[in-house]
């Protein structure tokens, strides 16, 4: 279907969580008993936040799958004013983190423009977004037999 300006394409319920909580750990191969960090896990990616800041928002739905970058995106992402906890918003990272019990924040992604039907939805990832992705692409190697896969 067409998809007017302004118009909401999908509500995003949203996830809030502590960056530490997306850490992975693992063995020492040789001394089981030593316990390091090893990266992050890949949702890190999915995730709403700045690269400073300790909380980061997951918002999921089914919209959000489809969703791909564009430096001329036709929609945005918006605090809807329809979520549960509004009053959230105001609060500080450590509370808001504190609340960790459920989901209470709700996002909107809004066309910027008319959409046409069959249209990929795009939106802005920003500036660090590309600068990581750039960087991951000049390091980046396939894993050792990967062309027979």
């Amino acid at each position: 279907r067409n998809l007017p300006a302004h118009s909401i394409i999908s509500p995003l319920p949203v996830v809030h969580l502590h960056r530490n909580h997306l850490k992975m750990f693992g063995n020492d191969v040789m001394d089981k008993s030593h316990v390091g960090w090893e990266g992050f896990q890949l949702l890190l990616n999915y995730v709403y936040g700045h690269d400073e800041s300790s909380l980061l928002f997951f918002p999921y739905s089914p919209a959000v799958n489809a969703l791909n970058h564009s430096p001329n995106p036709n929609a945005k992402l918006r605090w809807s004013p329809k979520m549960a906890n509004p009053e959230w918003l105001d609060w500080t990272t450590d509370e808001l983190i504190a609340e960790n019990k459920h989901a209470g924040l709700m996002m909107e992604l809004v066309a910027l423009r008319d959409i046409a039907k069959d249209e990929e939805v795009t939106i802005d990832y920003g500036n660090s977004w590309v600068e990581h992705y750039e960087e991951h692409l000049e390091q980046w190697e396939p894993p050792e037999g990967a062309d027979t896969f």
